[in-house]
């Protein structure tokens, strides 16, 4: 798989996210939270999946504290960014103000594929 499926993949989950959240009668800091953190694990699990999966060994998916902190952080930059994107959706681009679901969940996409994708491609490599 090219870097250029892992970006499509990224994306199309993202979509995929952020269109179901726009749908859950929440409000939209939580929407846009919520499709970030299930377009970051899914896209994260997806790409694990398909890229190792004919690997020995590619069974091993580890849930730890230090992962959880991570994605607390990653949660809080999502609202910081929901918030600006309000803002500046005021300002200047007003069709960003009620789509930030779906940007905030290409970005959790994105985010995911890509993380997963080099750290699978630097441990194939063995320069982790």
């Amino acid at each position: 798989m090219g870097w250029f499926h892992v970006i499509a993949i990224g994306v199309i989950l993202g979509l995929a996210a952020g269109s179901m959240a726009e749908r859950v009668l929440v409000t939209a800091l939580v929407q846009s939270v919520a499709a970030f953190l299930v377009a970051l694990v899914v896209g994260n699990v997806s790409t694990l999946v398909w890229w190792t999966r004919r690997q020995a060994g590619s069974g091993y998916f580890g849930l730890g504290v230090e992962n959880l902190l991570y994605l607390a952080i990653l949660c809080i930059g999502a609202a910081a960014l929901h918030v600006g994107l309000g803002r500046l959706g005021d300002v200047w681009f007003p069709f960003l103000g009620g789509h930030r679901a779906v940007i905030l969940g290409c970005a959790g996409g994105l985010w995911g594929t890509l993380s997963s994708a080099s750290a699978i491609k630097a441990l194939s490599r063995g320069t982790m």
